[in-house]
């Protein structure tokens, strides 16, 4: 599996109905290449100004890239993307463990 930043957009509600919202995400892909997983709240961390510069170089790069619609809408599920992920961790650390 891998991931990359995109920019994902949402239908955010407001009092006429829904705007477009658009933010960016880390997105994980599944086996075949598709969205399977993606945060809802990135922020930019790290344990130095270089790693920061690093992060912020992938997400302007991904302004180029195709929009994606949100992965999985926050009204059906709080937790699904939480689980998934968590799901998503653990095979990685799998297949690494298989890999040595």
């Amino acid at each position: 599996m891998s991931w990359d930043y995109r920019v994902v957009r949402k239908d955010l509600p407001t009092e006429d109905g829904t705007q477009d919202w658009y933010s960016i995400q880390e997105i994980y892909y599944d086996d075949v290449g598709d969205p399977g997983a993606q945060t809802i709240d990135l922020e930019v961390t790290g344990g130095s100004i270089d790693v920061l510069r690093s992060m912020l170089e992938k997400m302007l790069k991904c302004l180029d890239k195709p929009i994606i619609e949100e992965v999985f809408k926050e009204d059906k599920d709080p937790n699904l993307h939480k689980q998934q992920y968590n799901e998503w961790q653990k095979s990685l650390l799998n297949k690494r463990r298989r890999a040595k």
